[in-house]
């Protein structure tokens, strides 16, 4: 009889290099004079440790969980909160750029109060100012999931994809659909 036992990876620290930047040109990102194709994960949300922090409780865990995904092929990683440096730190170690979630009241009618949108614009600015040097820093995501009643009247779906965003660096979608031919079509529609 024989049994299966787990898979247990050591976390190995491989110094990388990713202090070049990948750059936006037109649709396509670049890294030096090659496309670079974000292959990531989303890594959370997580309940705060001990310490407070939405991540996990021990380095350690995020070295075996980012060299996984490494050894899976992934070069980004979306975290649904800004991540202590300590976090980037490893990221950049495993060759992972970080998607960093910035969270604010977008839940609510924000754009009907002059105080709560500059609350939203310092939560944004204090959060960029704390990770924007890091080398694994690849992009901000601001703006997860508003509800299409605070930005649109009207129904389509999804409603906010007519948007002006001229001002972004690019756009990222949550796409549901769950039927192969609609959702080709819709991510053919996207682009």
């Amino acid at each position: 009889m024989s049994m299966a036992l787990p898979l247990i990876l050591e976390p190995r620290f491989i110094p990388l290099n990713i202090s070049e930047k990948v750059a936006l040109q037109g649709r396509v990102f670049f890294l030096n004079d090659e496309k670079f194709f974000l292959e990531g994960v989303t890594y959370g949300p997580f309940s705060p440790s001990h310490k407070g922090v939405p991540f996990p409780e021990t380095a350690a865990r995020v070295e075996t969980d980012f060299a996984l995904m490494a050894e899976l092929g992934a070069n980004c990683v979306r975290t649904f909160t800004p991540p202590p440096n300590w976090l980037l730190d490893i990221a950049a170690s495993y060759g992972l750029r970080v998607i960093i979630g910035i969270p604010w009241s977008q839940h609510i009618s924000f754009l009907d109060s002059l105080r709560t949108q500059s609350e939203v614009c310092e939560t944004i600015v204090r959060n960029v100012e704390e990770c924007r040097r890091h080398p694994a820093t690849f992009a901000y995501l601001i703006g997860n999931e508003i509800p299409p009643e605070i930005v649109l009247v009207g129904s389509n779906f999804p409603s906010t994809e007519y948007l002006e965003t001229d001002f972004t660096g690019f756009l990222a979608f949550n796409v549901y659909l769950h039927r192969d031919e609609n959702c080709r079509c819709y991510l053919f529609h996207l682009q």
